[in-house]
């Protein structure tokens, strides 16, 4: 799943959908990023900067910034924990949802037994779904 360029031909649903919401229910576009999961991490976090989020453009001294409403690693890191803790048995795709004020990431998961929500909202060890697709991307850089 992490290198070969289409895993959906032994784990449907093994892809990501983002979609652009004016509404909880109107979606004005939306896009599937489809391939290794390698690639998708790379591509989903490149395209919700390049098409969902609306950057800020300003000027020190002739050098163009654009600035975000989230950085960058922000969101690499919600893509990457998506990728690496989603319950791929569930056949359903992970699923990015982009507002004007908020991005939700959902995945179908897999809490461990013995954690609740204020463990996973408070300090903790990384104790990852699928461990050997966390390893892959343990200190990658997109």
């Amino acid at each position: 799943m992490l290198f070969h360029h289409n895993p959906e031909k032994w784990i449907p649903g093994s892809y990501v959908k983002i979609a652009y919401f004016q509404t909880e229910s109107d979606i004005l576009y939306q896009d599937e990023v489809h391939g290794s999961l390698l690639s998708q991490a790379d591509r989903v976090v490149d395209l919700i900067y390049t098409k969902y989020l609306k950057g800020i453009i300003s000027y020190q001294n002739i050098t163009r910034v654009e600035t975000y409403p989230y950085p960058k690693e922000a969101i690499r890191e919600a893509v990457l924990n998506a990728i690496s803790h989603k319950n791929y048995a569930t056949l359903v795709p992970i699923q990015i949802r982009v507002y004007d004020n908020r991005i939700m990431v959902a995945n179908d998961c897999v809490f461990l037994d013995d954690w609740t929500v204020d463990d996973l909202l408070g300090a903790h060890k990384s104790r990852p779904y699928n461990p050997l697709i966390a390893n892959t991307f343990f200190g990658q850089d997109l």
